[in-house]
């Protein structure tokens, strides 16, 4: 584990909705 301690399944999560804000923010556009 990390220092975080941050499970990695959280990691993946946090970035897919990184990731859905930002495509969706683009197409909105």
């Amino acid at each position: 584990m990390g220092e975080g301690k941050v499970p990695l399944e959280v990691q993946v999560r946090t970035k897919d909705m990184h990731l859905q804000a930002e495509f969706g923010f683009a197409a909105h556009w």
